[in-house]
């Protein structure tokens, strides 16, 4: 049965709706004027020609890091403020995202524990439970970002959609296909590697012994010099254009001359 929302936990969810609507609003004050990519960077991060010190500059770390924390407030606020409309009724809702960003201590705990559960949940019930028991442990775990990866796919086919009836002015962005199976891909290997080499000294003292926040941030390090695949169309695209009609923002005006 639906479980029953005390009026100090409604109070404490809408709380946290309206702060993350006001951190989203400044900023996007702050990075929409450089469409949501700050740093200088030596390729734009929609492009397909990165090379390895392409995807270990600071700028392009930090352009990613930007977009990381973008993509977070959005799936953040949306699904809570969705979340707050059955919580009026006083039914409890779960929590989607457990702060991936400044708690995680590792990437299985960034993307088992932390990150978006309810798609989290449907992969982990719809494919790596169904075959973990059939095949390694490492090709389910594999199996399941695939699974992830052609899920974006698609859902990138419908964003990023054009209609006939576009007039030929309209904005246009043709997205390169398979850069988010990449991306997960490449996600799936680093959570290989850590259940392999995670036992070693030096990642248990990182995982004891370091701020949650330091610790957090060196888990974002194994997927920022890629995560322009998944994000970077999204800017390219006008994903996070779009979504600022929602928000009220800080915008310089420039007296007339």
């Amino acid at each position: 049965a639906p479980q029953r929302l005390t009026g100090a936990e409604l109070a404490k969810r809408l709380w946290r709706v309206l702060a993350q609507y006001f951190v989203l609003s400044i900023l996007y004050s702050v990075v929409a004027p450089y469409s949501f990519a700050p740093f200088r960077v030596p390729k734009l991060a929609h492009s397909t020609d990165h090379s390895v010190v392409d995807i270990f500059h600071i700028g392009h770390l930090s352009n990613n890091l930007v977009g990381a924390y973008l993509m977070f407030l959005i799936l953040s606020f949306s699904q809570s403020a969705v979340a707050f409309a059955t919580n009026l009724f006083r039914i409890r809702t779960i929590d989607v995202m457990h702060n991936p960003l400044m708690k995680s201590t590792s990437p299985t705990d960034f993307w088992s524990r932390r990150w978006n559960q309810v798609i989290h949940s449907l992969l982990k019930r719809g494919v790596f439970k169904p075959i973990v028991g059939h095949v390694p442990r490492a090709a389910a775990v594999g199996a399941t970002f695939l699974v992830s990866g052609l899920l974006h796919e698609y859902v990138w086919s419908f964003i990023f959609y054009l209609h006939t009836s576009n007039g030929a002015g309209a904005h246009r962005f043709y997205p390169t296909h398979g850069k988010s199976m990449l991306f997960f891909a490449y996600n799936a290997f680093v959570m290989t590697m850590e259940k392999t080499i995670g036992h070693w000294p030096l990642f248990r003292i990182v995982s004891n012994r370091c701020p949650s926040p330091l610790t957090a941030m060196l888990v974002l390090l194994t997927a920022l010099p890629c995560s322009h695949l998944f994000t970077g169309d999204l800017i390219a695209g006008g994903y996070f254009s779009d979504f600022a009609v929602a928000l009220p923002l800080i915008i310089r005006v420039y007296p007339d001359s």
